[in-house]
């Protein structure tokens, strides 16, 4: 999903970053995810066999949330303030830190895609809860930020806007739990 139209080699790299894979090693693996995701309603293979020099292409009915989330924010970013809407339905999709509980050691391939997800999906929290603050919006603004805090707990500019729409609704518990929160995580980091 995150490499569509790679090549045998592309997929080699982006899998098994500076090893020489050979493909009797990489078909069975390859063979089992097409096992995985099986079939679409047409019949074809979600994961069509690569013919002829051709590449690794999921099937045009494959999507995932954070494509989902790229268009929404970046129809939203387009459409400046009226945008709103549809970050805030970006930021619905996110549920976590991106591959959070997977084995790190396993997905290595996946850091970069990771870091791009974080960055994005904190890009659009802050721009959240920034317009959701200067229109009093307070809840709204809390809840973007705090959506943004799932993905880095140790940002800053995320934290800030927690802290400061948490201070616009007058919620003194929730700026002395997000001081106790935060706190406590960059003691983790130390």
């Amino acid at each position: 999903m995150l490499n569509p139209g790679a090549s045998a080699y592309e997929l080699d790299e982006a899998l098994w970053p500076g090893r020489r894979i050979e493909p009797s090693s990489r078909n069975p693996f390859i063979s089992r995810v097409r096992q995985w995701v099986g079939y679409a309603p047409d019949g074809e293979l979600y994961l069509p066999f690569v013919r002829d020099g051709s590449h690794y292409q999921l099937h045009d009915r494959v999507t995932c949330d954070w494509h989902e989330f790229v268009a929404l924010s970046h129809r939203g970013f387009g459409a400046g303030v009226d945008g709103i809407l549809d970050l805030e339905a970006a930021l619905s999709l996110v549920r976590g830190r991106p591959f959070l509980g997977i084995d790190p050691g396993r997905y290595t391939w996946a850091e970069p895609h990771i870091q791009e997800m974080i960055a994005a999906v904190c890009d659009v929290a802050h721009l959240v809860s920034q317009a959701r603050a200067e229109r009093g919006e307070w809840r709204a603004a809390q809840h973007a930020a705090s959506i943004g805090l799932l993905v880095d707990p140790a940002g800053d500019l995320l934290f800030k806007d927690a802290v400061a729409a948490a201070i616009g609704a007058h919620d003194a518990d929730e700026v002395g739990r997000l001081k106790s929160c935060r706190e406590l995580h960059m003691a983790d980091l130390e």
